[in-house]
């Protein structure tokens, strides 16, 4: 410590010795004083050397005492403290407290986030779920970005790519069944598992990376025509943004698609700032052949998003429902049947 350092031999002229007190020569007062304020006003600064996130921040100077300090060689103190400060082996509060949060990530950059599972698919710049695999959907705390709109998330040297489409409302939520992979090295409905968070390494990839989510044309991104012109204007004001040059618009009104019209709508921009489409625009009629699946957490069953009824094999929803119905027009005839062959 520098308290060591510091330690110096004895002023020689005060060692005691066989002469009389009245023989040595007289000495000044105010000479010894005169130093005594001098140290403390220097040994406070081994303190403040220390950097506030160090494990040695708790330390404290000793206390300052003139029968002692007054003995020592003040030039040695002054050396001992800059010898001293080496060792501590800190950095400054503004490389040790920032750190990686402070920096927003860049393309390639590889971050830590906590991951969570999430298990209702929604997408808040209005991409609609029938259009890619919405098991591979990143909810991100950060606002949805007209170039980095692909990650990269790994775990346990396994590997995702997903479609960075929704804003969470803080955690880093990943649709269940990419989370259960990347932690078990299994499908959520082949083997569910529950959790919390976990630390996984997280990256923005080129979207070329993500191109096999989505399930259009030339891997266009879907927008919904009526609910995606506030986010589609921001990246068309970047022109060279991938979004600009990478979408189109559908006239699907809802992100688990059961509104509206599954036709493909232009937009003459910038002469207009709403898309054209065949039908009407937003219409609020039911859309039927185009449903969106959740895989529940944690049981691991596939449910359709609009209702919660059972997968049973990829058909849509009015095929579900059909098929829930099933047992009990079967029944019913059964007793038409009997009732007739009793009556003859």
């Amino acid at each position: 410590m520098a308290v060591d350092l510091i330690a110096g031999p004895f002023v020689p002229s005060l060692i005691p010795t066989p002469f009389p007190l009245s023989s040595l020569p007289k000495r000044q007062p105010p000479a010894l004083s005169a130093q005594v304020p001098a140290l403390p006003t220097q040994r406070p600064s081994l303190v403040s050397a220390w950097p506030a996130s160090s494990p040695h921040a708790v330390r404290r100077a000793p206390v300052p005492n003139p029968q002692i300090d007054g003995m020592r060689i003040p030039s040695l103190a002054a050396t001992g403290l800059s010898l001293s400060l080496p060792r501590l082996g800190g950095h400054s509060n503004s490389d040790s407290d920032c750190g990686s949060a402070c920096v927003t990530p860049k393309r390639e950059d590889t971050s830590t986030i906590w991951a969570t599972p999430h298990d209702s698919y929604s997408s808040s710049i209005g991409v609609p779920g029938c259009k890619i695999d919405t098991n591979r959907v990143a909810y991100w705390p950060q606002s949805v970005d007209c170039d980095n709109i692909c990650v990269s998330l790994e775990y346990d040297h396994r590997r995702v790519y997903l479609l960075r489409i929704d804003q969470s409302t803080g955690a880093h939520d990943v649709s269940y069944d990419a989370w259960n992979y990347l932690y078990t090295g299994k499908s959520a409905t082949e083997k569910p598992t529950a959790g919390g968070p976990v630390a996984m390494q997280y990256r923005n990839v080129d979207a070329s990376r993500c191109k096999s989510l989505i399930h259009t044309k030339d891997n266009k991104l879907p927008l919904s025509a009526a609910n995606s012109m506030n986010f589609l204007a921001g990246c068309l004001a970047q022109p060279d943004s991938w979004v600009a040059n990478n979408y189109m618009t559908l006239n699907i009104v809802d992100s688990i698609c059961t509104l509206g019209v599954d036709e493909q709508c232009k937009l003459h921009w910038p002469d207009a700032n709403q898309p054209s489409c065949p039908h009407v625009l937003g219409g609020q009629v039911s859309l039927k052949g185009a449903p969106v699946y959740n895989i529940q957490y944690p049981s691991g069953k596939k449910v359709l998003a609009s209702s919660g009824l059972p997968s049973a094999g990829g058909g849509d929803e009015d095929n579900a429902a059909g098929r829930a119905r099933c047992p009990w027009v079967l029944l019913a005839w059964c007793i038409v049947v009997f009732l007739s062959c009793y009556a003859f």
